[in-house]
Order: C-alpha cells, then structure tokens, then sequence
C-alpha cells in the first residue's frame, strides 16, 4: 500500500503487525525494530515527522539495548 500511496492503508497494517508482533515476539525482538523502522519511514514519507521520532528511538533502544 506504501508504495501505492494508500498512506492509511499502510499506517493501519504497520499498526496491526507491531500489536500482533509484541505478543507475538516481545517488545525487544530485533524483527520490531525493522518494522518500526519501516512505519516510521511511512510517516517521514507523510511529512509526520514529530510521530516518525519515536518510533525510531524505540527501534533504537532494541537494535543497541539500552544507554
């Protein structure tokens, strides 16, 4: 849908998997962070920068655990 331009389309399925991931996975699992890499590259696309942050710090934080 990204790629499409289907912008809500894709924020609802990036949404969905992350939810379906935590449970899934845990929150630290390293297949998160490329997720929330990828919604937070959805929302930069958007100019929605301020919502792109924290998801990237949180994306962070597991990639190179905590400071």
């Amino acid at each position: 849908f990204q790629t499409q331009g289907k912008y809500a389309e894709a924020e609802q399925l990036f949404q969905r998997a992350l939810s379906t991931m935590e449970q899934s996975l845990g929150e630290k699992h390293p297949d998160m962070a490329t997720t929330l890499k990828d919604y937070a590259a959805l929302l930069r696309e958007q100019g929605r920068e301020t919502e792109a942050l924290p998801l990237e710090e949180r994306a962070k934080t597991i990639t190179n655990g905590p400071m």
